[in-house]
């Protein structure tokens, strides 16, 4: 958009025929750039208004810039600037620049929004590892513990068994 501007404002000034080269080219470009913001955005079905009013702020810049540098063209440098100074698209620059920056500051919101819920999500999966290990862990030591009375207990039968057959074998 700002190349736009510039090179309408090369033309408007100087009537340099290479200024039009660089404002058909950049019209184009910007008309890329918006389809590439607006595909980027569009996952997120909030943003469908700002999408709308960047579009519209867009339209309405180049509108005023297209109509200065045809009156430029048709009628002259005198005309032209009659018409810059009314400040059609003074206005319209302005309001596409603070559609601009309330899409950034929607975009940080949300950046920060995003970067909250991942920092949640990460500590939850942290936590709930080291309960599944703890818990892990625990089990373990129980089913160790319970393993090991056991085998106490079947060595202290095995002992007891063994002593009332040794009786039993001397009587």
């Amino acid at each position: 958009m700002i190349d736009v501007e510039t090179a309408q404002r090369g033309y408007v000034s100087t009537g340099e025929l290479s200024f039009l080269d660089h404002y058909q080219n950049s019209l184009g470009q910007t008309d890329s750039a918006v389809a590439n913001l607006v595909e980027i955005m569009a996952d997120n079905a909030r943003r469908e208004p700002v999408i709308a009013d960047l579009r519209k702020q867009v339209a309405r810049t180049l509108a005023a810039i297209q109509e200065i540098v045809a009156v430029r063209k048709n009628s002259g440098f005198e005309t032209a600037q009659t018409l810059i100074v009314t400040g059609e698209s003074r206005r319209a620059m302005e309001a596409f620049r603070d559609a601009i920056t309330r899409m950034k500051l929607d975009e940080h919101r949300l950046l920060v929004e995003r970067e909250t819920q991942s920092a949640v999500s990460y500590h939850s999966a942290v936590v709930s590892g080291i309960l599944a290990s703890t818990l892990g862990i625990c089990l373990s030591i129980f089913a160790s513990v319970l393993v090991w009375r056991e085998m106490e207990m079947h060595a202290k039968n095995t002992a007891k068994l063994r002593t009332v057959n040794k009786q039993l074998a001397d009587q």
